[in-house]
């Protein structure tokens, strides 16, 4: 595998977690309940792709 290549995935591995640590940041700082925040967080920390995409789409939304 050519170096670059290498570094780009792990640039993308380094953005996708600091995006993931943000939106779980979020997930705390909301007004929600307690159960909530928890689903939310399990989501995103177990899928983290998904979660974190269901979370800008469906989550912030409702958070505003």
């Amino acid at each position: 595998m050519p170096d670059s290549a290498l570094y780009a995935g792990i640039a993308a591995a380094v953005f996708l977690l600091v995006v993931n640590l943000l939106a779980l940041i979020s997930v705390f700082r909301s007004d929600r309940n307690v159960e909530t925040k928890a689903l939310w967080a399990i989501s995103i920390a177990l899928i983290p792709m998904v979660g974190l995409i269901y979370w800008v789409v469906v989550g912030l939304k409702r958070f505003r």
